[in-house]
């Protein structure tokens, strides 16, 4: 998908010159901007985005209305409205990860409501199937890698406390992962697709709970420590095994953190400034870019954002337009292509948003000679793609050139020949 930025070439002599002075300015340095898109609920329910795969297909859960009950629903693009994966259980239901082939994994109560399984749905067609359990009742699928493979959490059935599990396909039997030395309960939140694991396990003095790392499911899990304070928690994993997630520091407060490998100590992100000095990180991409949350107890959730692990933290609200009418409370996802989910305040409800990075704010356009020049700023790690057209009436555009990388400055993309050209039309995009 292409969000594109229009120029005009005109045979004006004085919008020529207008456009030539306009190119030799210097371009000023710009915040990284994003549209935001609501992805629509089910029968004016709340929604909230939990996962998004690299194309861009999004699962998350939605509240109904008209009962209070949540259901898993996945959104196959921003056009349509959800479908409902939760009607087949008639009770609660949840989707935590989906994988490039579509495969989504939750939990689901059946109808009689008493037990909630850790569950998978193959296709948005089928009811959920079961995964095997440790032996209890309960449990559920938060992670789900390109290879199939399954983590999560079920309860052991002499004393129901929580797991991290693992399955190795959804037919294969559930695979205790263990605690931590003097842990009683621990949960798998994210596989990459490496099969490397991370989470946290929990002790019963103070209820304390450490981030974990299992390097596969027949490894012990490994303490990634916290800032000092009581508590962490190994939340997203990237494919080159960074690990994000929160960690205390001495005086309680919880800051968003990185471990760059399941051997080194946790890095401090930061926080907000202000009110919102608790903050966690919980989606990491393979470029390095991150996403999450920050709040406190006495102001609203904010969606945050780093570029990267040395950037400073950012208010995701600050990177959209100021009168898009939304409250971006939480980031739960973003994937290579720089696309964002998660959920805010629209329109005086929770609802799920996607965001997509903004085409460039100003493309200039000059001609020197029979060529013609295209000049506009990129992102990072984005690529772009220059089109042109002679008549908008047919609607048939040609690509000038293709997988231009962004760099975070301006770039010029020359058109040799159109010069000659009286007339014709320009845009400039950046591929998703």
């Amino acid at each position: 998908m292409m969000k594109f930025r229009m120029s005009t070439q005109r045979n004006s002599l004085v919008a020529l010159f207008g456009i030539i002075a306009l190119s030799l300015g210097i371009m000023p340095c710009f915040a990284q901007m994003y549209n935001v898109i609501e992805l629509p609920p089910l029968a004016n329910g709340a929604s909230v985005a939990s996962w998004m795969n690299a194309s861009g297909t999004v699962i998350g859960v939605d509240v109904l209305a008209s009962n209070s009950i949540s259901h898993a629903v996945v959104w196959t693009n921003n056009a349509s409205p959800p479908v409902d994966l939760g009607a087949f259980s008639k009770t609660n239901s949840e989707a935590h990860g989906i994988n490039g082939s579509g495969l989504i994994v939750g939990f689901a109560s059946p109808p009689n409501g008493t037990t909630t399984p850790p569950v998978v749905w193959t296709n948005t067609l089928s009811p959920p199937v079961n995964l095997a359990t440790l032996g209890g009742s309960n449990g559920e699928a938060s992670s789900v890698n390109n290879s199939g493979q399954i983590v999560g959490e079920t309860t052991a059935p002499s004393t129901q406390d929580r797991h991290a599990a693992f399955w190795n396909n959804y037919t294969s039997a559930a695979v205790d992962l263990g605690i931590l030395p003097g842990g009683v309960a621990s949960t798998a939140n994210r596989i990459n697709n490496s099969g490397h694991i991370v989470g946290f396990s929990e002790a019963v003095v103070a209820r304390q709970m450490h981030a974990a790392y299992w390097t596969n499911s027949t490894s012990a899990p490994l303490d990634l420590g916290t800032l000092g304070g009581s508590n962490s928690d190994a939340i997203g994993i990237n494919d080159s095994g960074w690990i994000v997630g929160y960690a205390d520091l001495p005086n309680g407060t919880m800051h968003a953190v990185i471990w760059t490998n399941n051997t080194s100590p946790a890095i401090d992100l930061g926080a907000l400034s202000g009110p919102n000095t608790n903050c966690s990180a919980v989606s990491i991409n393979s470029l390095g870019q991150i996403v999450g949350g920050a709040a406190s107890n006495n102001s609203s959730a904010r969606a945050v954002y780093w570029p990267s692990p040395t950037n400073a933290i950012e208010d995701l609200n600050n990177l959209i337009p100021a009168n898009s009418g939304w409250v971006l409370m939480g980031a739960s996802s973003i994937n290579d292509a720089g696309q964002i989910v998660g959920f805010g305040m629209f329109g005086g409800q929770t609802n799920a948003f996607l965001l997509e990075l903004a085409p460039p704010n100003t493309v200039s356009i000059s001609v020197i000679g029979t060529n013609v020049s295209l000049t506009f700023p990129t992102y990072t790690n984005q690529l772009y793609d220059v089109q042109r057209e002679d008549d908008l009436a047919t609607g048939t555009w040609s690509t000038v050139t293709s997988n231009l990388p962004g760099t975070g400055g301006t770039l010029i993309s020359t058109n040799t020949g159109g010069g000659a050209t009286s007339k014709r039309f320009y845009r400039v995009g950046i591929q998703h």
